[in-house]
């Protein structure tokens, strides 16, 4: 796949969310000025224009809410079991005991704790959010990365499952050279690195994963051989500056609550938005 077909399905997606994106900004700005809506620096209101802080409260109250819920940090909120055909088998409950402690061990020197309450935030607002769940790094660290609202896209499969993910990503010249190699970028980036006034200068790239439908060659690098396929292109060139791809989906995508046959989540934000407005005016 070129890179300017990827760019052309994430056109096509851009087109039917467009619709969205209004909706989603109102709600930024009732519930979460500091957030990122538009993956820009927001217009931060001060404080004589914030007549009524109770829906930004009640946000931060709901996401703190389901943090303690769902992965509540000081408890054991997950653990593996075996398949139910070895459940009697005292070295496989053993093995499957020990795999649990190490994963919270990986998780617990990870990022996921507060990348997974940036998520808990959108997801009542926005209705729909998005973690990156990455491999290893190069400290040997579990990689975890939020994704905001409006800086990605998705596709789902005939059973509603999300099937695709195109994200928009900003890197400068350095970040790029360190994520992609130096000799897989467009000349216009890798000429930015010579100059320290411009090495921080940021290019947008487009990272799309989706499940892999071509045929494997069988002499293709192994990334390159996975269920899923990755890859990075660069907006400006449309060259391809990274493929691979993931043994399973690593993006984890909730919906709040589905309507008709759209893609996206509406959540308790959408709700309650005219009595939020309501109490702004009120006040004011």
């Amino acid at each position: 796949m070129t890179g300017q077909e990827i760019i052309q399905r994430r056109d096509a997606l851009k087109a039917t969310r467009t619709a969205l994106e209004g909706h989603w900004d109102e709600l930024s700005n009732l519930y979460m000025p500091f957030r990122l809506a538009a993956g820009d620096i927001p217009d931060i209101p001060s404080a004589d224009k914030v007549f009524d802080t109770s829906p930004r409260q009640a946000a931060l109250t709901l996401a703190n809410g389901l943090a303690s819920l769902v992965t509540p940090r000081e408890e054991m909120w997950f653990e593996f079991q075996p398949p139910r055909s070895l459940r009697k088998d005292d070295e496989a409950v053993r093995f499957y005991r020990q795999a649990s402690e190490t994963a919270r061990e990986f998780i617990e020197s990870s990022n996921f704790y507060e990348e997974i309450q940036e998520s808990y935030i959108e997801s009542p607002v926005f209705g729909t959010a998005a973690l990156y769940c990455g491999d290893l790094d190069e400290r040997g660290e579990l990689f975890f990365s939020h994704q905001a609202i409006k800086t990605y896209y998705i596709t789902e499969d005939a059973k509603k499952r999300v099937n695709g993910f195109f994200r928009e990503i900003n890197l400068t010249a350095e970040q790029a050279a360190e994520e992609f190699g130096e000799e897989n970028l467009p000349q216009e980036i890798a000429q930015k690195l010579k100059q320290p006034m411009t090495a921080a200068e940021q290019f947008p790239f487009l990272h799309a994963v989706m499940r892999r439908k071509a045929p494997v060659v069988d002499d293709a690098p192994e990334n390159q051989k996975k269920a899923w396929q990755s890859f990075v292109v660069h907006e400006k060139s449309k060259k391809v500056v990274q493929e691979g791809g993931y043994d399973e989906f690593p993006f984890a995508v909730h919906r709040f609550r589905r309507f008709s046959r759209c893609v996206w989540g509406f959540g308790p934000g959408t709700y309650v938005a005219g009595s939020s407005r309501q109490l702004q005016v009120l006040n004011e």
